[in-house]
């Protein structure tokens, strides 16, 4: 895909942001508020890190090292099993399994933070974002207080790590390489499926060798994976995903996610959901002129919409195409607030009625479903084709 990307120029944007927080700091007030602010953002990652570590055998991360040690005894995911990823992904967590546990979760929160690092400079290094170190502090806190940052750290999961390589292939495809990137996502969406959702760009661009090129990695993916993990493991990897029964979690922002809180998990409609979902944003790609930062945007909010589990978490994916918008000056007022909301709180304790359970116990979704419709037709302030 050939990308209409422009070189970012963003050097104004930062500028701006420099000289608006410099002003606010000149008086003491605007200092103090600041520096709350701050701690306002670090206290309740440092609470989700905390509760991670207080029962580290209750998060993923402890379900992922069970996994990887039910595989290494020849029994790969038994009846107790939490964990429904695939098996070449389990093989990664069997270091883990030597060491005790909160060490182990240590050890993976220090690789989590440093892929976030890792992928801030990618991005920032792509845009030419050369901010004060008070504004990157004051990035660097709000990332680490948005709610789906702090699903990550509480659960001990491993977005970041493929955060980094998702970054990376948005970045291929942002430079003309979009074989490399669709050989890349293809890789990737054997580790998460909603990512496979990605050829529907490519088809609707009737972009068929780049379509055939994700199709054929993922199938290359799949065949390494299965003889390295072996047969056994994918057979009782299909088994786990048939008993999977928390679609209903208030962090689950899919449609299945609505659908099983407000009735039951029911697959039909769950897929002609789906179908609509792919239908409307395929349309939508066939009329919009190709943007990478906006299309990457559109695809990834309508592919975690058509998941069965499209965890609010994934959202993190994004930051790359979400930043290269706001830096190129194209968002609207209404895609700011969008996107601000998309990664807004759950609200818990909601009362089991459908009225309820599809409102205010279903944010998650709403604000995922607008911000996919807006991204479809105005958003992004970018020329139609």
């Amino acid at each position: 895909m050939t990308s209409s990307t422009p070189a970012a120029t963003s050097i104004p944007v930062v500028l701006r942001a420099d000289a608006a927080l410099r002003r606010f700091r000149a008086r003491p007030a605007g200092e103090i508020v600041w520096l709350l602010f701050l701690g306002g953002c670090l206290a309740p990652h440092l609470a989700a890190l905390t509760a991670a570590f207080m029962r580290p055998d209750l998060i993923d991360f402890a379900a992922f090292v069970d996994n990887a040690r039910a595989w290494v005894a020849g029994t790969p995911y038994p009846a107790h099993s939490r964990d429904p990823n695939v098996p070449h992904v389990i093989l990664f967590f069997v270091p883990f399994t030597t060491m005790p546990l909160g060490v182990g979760l240590a050890l993976w929160m220090a690789l989590s933070y440093a892929c976030v690092v890792a992928t801030v400079l990618l991005v920032a290094r792509e845009l030419r974002l050369r901010p004060s170190q008070p504004v990157l502090w004051t990035f660097a806190a709000a990332l680490a207080a948005v709610p789906p940052m702090l699903d990550v750290v509480v659960n001990g999961n491993m977005i970041w790590p493929l955060g980094l390589l998702f970054t990376h292939t948005w970045l291929l495809a942002r430079r003309g390489r979009a074989f490399a990137a669709a050989a890349l996502l293809g890789a990737l969406a054997t580790a998460k499926p909603f990512v496979g959702a990605f050829v529907l760009l490519y088809l609707a661009r009737r972009e068929w060798t780049r379509a055939a090129t994700l199709i054929a990695s993922a199938a290359a993916t799949l065949a390494i994976a299965v003889l390295a993990t072996g047969v056994e493991a994918w057979t009782a990897w299909f088994e786990i995903v048939g008993r999977i029964s928390w679609y209903d979690v208030r962090f689950n922002a899919s449609v299945m996610g609505v659908i099983a809180r407000t009735w039951r998990p029911d697959v039909v409609v769950w897929a002609a959901a789906g179908v609509l979902v792919a239908g409307v944003t395929m349309w939508r790609l066939v009329r919009l002129r190709p943007d990478v930062d906006r299309d990457w945007i559109l695809m990834l909010l309508a592919s975690l919409l058509m998941a069965p589990l499209g965890w609010r978490y994934y959202l993190c994916l994004a930051i790359g195409p979400v930043l290269a918008l706001w830096a190129r000056g194209v968002l609207s007022p209404s895609g700011r607030v969008a996107l601000l909301l998309a990664w807004s709180p759950t609200v818990s304790g909601v009362p089991d009625t459908i009225t309820l359970q599809a409102t205010i116990g279903s944010l998650p979704f709403w604000t995922l479903a607008c911000a996919w419709a807006g991204f479809g037709w105005r958003y992004a302030k970018i020329p139609a084709a």
